[in-house]
């Protein structure tokens, strides 16, 4: 467009292609390695901590919100290596706080000790979707890439109440880098 006609007719395109890039953009990361830890499955903002009733596992449980940066990188990672025992792309009915309308995918992750996380995707935003690369049934490791969150979703991690937390509201987090907190397997 820009050799075709001019600089301003092919402004548009050239936005697009750079929001684009942006969006799709991966980095390589340093993982480190924390057994029994609870990684940042998104780049973003830690919005609070707090204890709530798990909806989905009915259990007692701590969550922690984390807010994602606009221009932040939307590749998913596992907070914890386990299996994926299940992926629901939407919610067929409102459980407490999560309606319909606004949760875009639930993932429950289960490690070796049983351990049970669950990943709740929202986002305001009609557009946009959550997805999940890894099925059913299938392992995943800590911190490895396993799906893509929408623009501007909030995610909160579901974990056990027992469970020690090193997060704080107001700390930046980097997906697969930052340990959001530690199973408890003390007695």
């Amino acid at each position: 467009l820009w050799v075709q006609y001019n600089f301003y007719v092919a402004l548009p395109a050239i936005l697009l292609t750079m929001f684009l890039m942006r969006f799709y953009y991966d980095p390589d990361r340093e993982l480190p390695s924390y057994p029994l830890g609870i990684m940042s499955p998104v780049d973003g903002v830690v919005e609070s901590v707090d204890l709530i009733h798990d909806p989905f596992l009915e259990r007692p449980c701590q969550r922690i919100r984390i807010k994602s940066d606009f221009l932040g990188v939307y590749h998913g990672r596992s907070p914890t290596e386990g299996k994926i025992v299940e992926y629901w792309p939407s919610l067929s009915t409102d459980k407490q706080e999560y309606t319909r309308e606004n949760t875009r995918s639930v993932w429950w992750i289960q490690t070796d000790e049983n351990d049970d996380v669950i990943i709740v995707v929202t986002s305001h935003f009609k557009f946009g979707s959550s997805h999940c690369f890894i099925h059913a049934g299938e392992r995943v490791g800590q911190a490895r890439r396993c799906g893509r969150f929408p623009t501007k979703s909030t995610i909160d991690l579901l974990i056990d109440e027992k469970s020690y937390i090193d997060a704080v509201e107001g700390q930046r987090v980097i997906a697969g880098v930052d340990r959001l907190a530690t199973f408890n397997h003390e007695p």
